[in-house]
């Protein structure tokens, strides 16, 4: 079992992967199935990791809130119906 500083590592690991595209355009985005298929992977892995840290760590901060099973699956699916996506440009979740 990963270590939860691990767990920590690979959110922040994945939203600075995803904050280096944030400059491409809507239109690229939407014509470039790679970027799109690393984009919702990056979503997956931040929660996954989410998932994966124990109760007892989210204790440490009562405020943390982390993404429930399939959340990053439905926002991927919704970014790429039209959504916000850091790539996008545009509007909030």
């Amino acid at each position: 079992m990963r270590d939860p500083a691990e767990r920590l590592r690979d959110i922040l690991e994945a939203i600075a992967a995803i904050e280096r595209r944030a400059d491409c355009t809507r239109q690229s985005f939407e014509r470039d199935e790679l970027l799109q298929t690393w984009f919702l992977r990056h979503l997956q892995i931040i929660g996954e990791a989410t998932r994966a840290i124990p109760e007892e760590v989210r204790a440490w901060r009562p405020k943390f809130r982390g993404i429930r099973s399939g959340d990053a699956e439905r926002f991927g699916s919704w970014v790429l119906r039209g959504g916000y996506g850091p790539c996008l440009g545009h509007g909030n979740p």
